[in-house]
């Protein structure tokens, strides 16, 4: 997509805006195409993994916090690592999936102000309607996992305080359990 928005910022400095756009349509036309596949093909194997990473990094940090105690130092050194890589991968799909909205929206962005560059020449105006059109025409690509959540930035933040929070309720449910025996 990056790719994709240079070129379409080099092209508004180009002199044949016709194939411009026509070759604009396509290639976005070719991301939402592969993006929809992503998400359709990959969809319910982003959702359980995502939901298992988020169980080990709830159950490890609910170890750190002190629910479940085990003296094994190779147990306490697998988790350690396992919960590290779980916790790598859990952030970075979140990360790269929101990464293809926030640059799919940096695009349409620049597509319109390209649009509204060309309906200022009337050699060009009927290019730019057109662009203007197909953009407005598209939904933004916002991959998601089965549907069930959105991959976005405010998803990232959101499942680290949830993750948080969850836990430090079981702390003072704990607390609470330890006071009234």
């Amino acid at each position: 997509m990056d790719e994709c928005n240079h070129c379409l910022k080099l092209w508004l400095k180009a002199a044949d805006i016709k194939n411009i756009s026509t070759s604009f349509l396509n290639e976005y036309s070719a991301i939402q195409q592969f993006a929809h596949l992503v998400e359709s093909t990959m969809s319910p194997e982003v959702l359980w993994l995502c939901a298992a990473n988020f169980t080990d990094l709830f159950s490890s940090l609910s170890n750190v916090l002190g629910f479940h105690s085990n003296s094994n130092p190779i147990y306490r050194t697998e988790k350690v690592i396992y919960t590290s890589l779980n916790l790598l991968a859990f952030f970075a799909i979140i990360f790269f999936a929101a990464e293809v909205c926030r640059k799919d929206q940096k695009l349409r962005e620049t597509s319109k102000k390209a649009a509204f560059m060309l309906s200022l020449s009337n050699e060009s105006r009927e290019h730019g309607k057109l662009l203007y059109r197909f953009i407005e025409s598209r939904e933004e690509i916002i991959l998601s996992a089965w549907g069930v959540f959105n991959f976005t930035r405010s998803f990232l933040l959101a499942s680290t305080a949830s993750l948080i929070s969850f836990n430090l309720l079981l702390v003072q449910l704990d607390t609470y359990k330890a006071n009234k025996v």
